[in-house]
């Protein structure tokens, strides 16, 4: 038991930290981010301290673990590569993004399978199922970043025209804010989907986000409501059986 307790905890540092890094890294950093030399390196410690918190979530599923820190190394090496300009070319760029979207399939499915085997429904879990949504929409961008890569005509933008001191990595929010408008069915037509693949994985984000909230989230919230209440009512009721 007291095993099982200690783990809980470490999950609740590990998924409130988590949960603070995916939202410096989506919220935050875009506002800042000049796309100069000094925000790219601040947006790689970033990243890797995202990836840092990622594998501290898998704590305790050995398998995932070992499989997130190897990604992990593998996405900061590429990204510090590419950076460098060690190395360039499409397939590095291809080499980079796959590494994320593995990395952030295989950190979703450790905390998704924490959350829907826990005995209790904590705030910790809740938190928890928030990350798999913030991390369902960081895929659907690497997704769309991708796509627009192999398909320039694929997603059409207000702003195609960049600024020439700007690098094309700079470009890497318009893809986060496309995939938050889409999967929150917001969506200002400012960016809008062209080809039918780019037309297909926005109907999938928007339908898995709004079922993900409606069922996953919802169904999370009233179980914790209900065991909260529960638990209130019991500790009321316990002096009185006991007199």
């Amino acid at each position: 038991i007291l095993k099982k307790r200690e783990g809980r905890r470490q999950r609740v540092g590990s998924y409130t930290a988590l949960l603070f890094m995916l939202f410096v890294w989506m919220f935050v950093f875009p506002v800042f981010d000049t796309g100069v030399y000094a925000s790219r390196t601040i947006g790689q410690v970033l990243f890797a301290g995202l990836l840092v918190a990622g594998i501290g979530a898998a704590a305790g599923q050995a398998g995932l673990l070992r499989g997130l820190s190897v990604l992990a190394v593998l996405a900061v090496l590429s990204g510090v590569l590419h950076e460098l300009n060690v190395l360039e070319g499409a397939d590095l760029f291809f080499v980079v993004e796959g590494v994320r979207v593995l990395f952030l399939l295989l950190a979703m499915r450790a905390v998704f399978r924490h959350i829907m085997r826990s005995a209790t429904v904590s705030l910790d879990t809740i938190l928890g199922a928030v990350c798999v949504f913030l991390m369902v929409t960081l895929v659907f961008a690497e997704a769309y970043r991708i796509l627009d890569t192999v398909d320039p005509n694929a997603i059409q933008f207000v702003d195609d025209q960049l600024p020439d001191h700007l690098s094309p990595d700079y470009t890497y929010d318009r893809y986060m804010y496309f995939s938050v408008v889409t999967i929150t069915t917001l969506g200002y037509g400012d960016i809008v989907p062209i080809s039918s693949i780019a037309r297909a994985l926005a109907q999938i984000e928007a339908v898995l986000g709004q079922l993900y909230v409606a069922v996953v989230l919802a169904w999370l919230v009233g179980l914790h409501m209900t065991e909260y209440v529960n638990t209130q009512q019991r500790s009321e009721s316990g002096p009185s059986d006991g007199t």
